[in-house]
């Protein structure tokens, strides 16, 4: 997500929809995502009107996560804790993550390299993304948390360089998976 032509979505067209709570102080909205904000983290949720399984399944698929985060070539996916997890951004460069967590259909974790491209996602140069999926009466909540900013070894001002742009990108992306899926269900 650390790349600009993923940031093309900005907050103000993401928010257009109808607040849930799902009793537990959890904001999702219809039609945009829900956010929390820290300085080491990015949290976002949306609501799919979908089966966890079927949202599952497209989060694995590599054509999709291809076309998802990168320039349209079906990703490299190893779907087990310690597989590549790889993303083809054409002129930008291979984005590397590597898999931390594989729980189908309810969490999927990988480390992404915040670094040069290609590469290796390693703990000071990496972030940490959890999606989780959790089925609601309506479909699915998707939660995505991006961790570990705080922990990366470069400057302060380089950390808001990188946090910033994953912030903006994952409204649209959440946004691009709901659509995605709720026009194949139609």
């Amino acid at each position: 997500m650390n790349h600009d032509d993923q940031n093309h979505h900005d907050d103000q067209n993401q928010n257009n929809g109808q607040n849930h709570n799902n009793g537990q102080g959890d904001r999702a909205q219809r039609g945009g995502s829900g956010h929390r904000e820290s300085p080491d983290s990015i949290e976002r949720e949306v609501l799919i009107n979908a089966p966890a399984e079927r949202v599952w399944r497209v989060l694995t698929e590599a054509a999709f996560l291809g076309s998802w985060f990168g320039s349209g070539e079906p990703a490299e996916i190893e779907l087990r804790p310690g597989g590549k997890l790889l993303f083809d951004h054409g002129a930008h460069g291979a984005l590397l993550a590597r898999i931390e967590q594989v729980e189908p259909p309810h969490l999927l974790s990988f480390r992404w390299s915040q670094g040069r491209p290609g590469e290796e996602p390693v703990a000071n140069r990496a972030t940490l993304v959890e999606l989780r999926l959790t089925p609601v009466a309506t479909g699915t909540r998707l939660r995505v948390l991006e961790s570990g900013f705080a922990g990366l070894a470069i400057a302060r001002p380089a950390v808001q360089r990188h946090r910033q742009p994953n912030d903006r990108g994952w409204a649209g992306k959440l946004n691009e998976l709901r659509e995605h899926l709720e026009r194949q269900a139609a």
